[in-house]
């Protein structure tokens, strides 16, 4: 489903091969292989995508026992950094020449949208602002704002870290994507 989303947006084409998805089933298994792979760039993250291999990488999240996760599936945090890993992975394979020069807001920001876009297709949310952790980037914006630090566009674009939280960057960027789709879909 990530694919699909994703390659409507960059259109492209679904590979003919698979990506590369490992799913670790612990936090202890992902900090070993993420140790390995990247020498702990990703380690708070619990979650990356590599070009060199097309692959990513996601923990399980929340942990929960094999029980349960044969009952209930794939809890829908592990979901959603699925999805935003693949669609870095798709504009890896779709921009192989110039994906490492885009700028944060479009790398983020619209893996972040993606993720939306596929919870919603595969009946996870019904709409972002019902949903717990895209409501919370919602309120991340809006407090932002309230207090004078929203950034700016040309801040925003300027590429350059942004003096905010770990949080607080994914959300700006996400909220900045989600309202160009919206209403600017045809020149986004």
């Amino acid at each position: 489903q990530t694919w699909v989303v994703a390659s409507g947006l960059y259109r492209t084409e679904m590979p003919a091969k698979k990506l590369d998805v490992h799913l670790y089933r612990n936090i202890d298994g992902y900090v070993a292989a993420e140790e390995k792979l990247t020498g702990g760039k990703f380690k708070r993250n619990l979650a990356f995508a590599r070009f060199d291999t097309l692959s990513a990488h996601v923990t399980l999240q929340p942990p929960i026992s094999d029980s349960l996760l044969q009952e209930v599936g794939l809890p829908k945090q592990s979901a959603r950094l699925l999805a935003h890993e693949l669609a870095h992975l798709v504009r890896y394979k779709r921009m192989p020449n110039s994906f490492r020069d885009h700028p944060r807001w479009l790398i983020d920001g619209v893996a972040t949208h993606i993720e939306e876009e596929v919870l919603a297709a595969i009946g996870y949310i019904d709409s972002p602002m019902h949903d717990p952790n895209f409501g919370a980037d919602a309120s991340r914006g809006k407090r932002l704002l309230r207090e004078g630090k929203l950034p700016t566009v040309e801040q925003l674009l300027d590429n350059e870290k942004l003096d905010l939280g770990f949080y607080e960057e994914y959300s700006v960027r996400w909220l900045f994507v989600d309202m160009m789709v919206t209403k600017y879909e045809k020149q986004f």
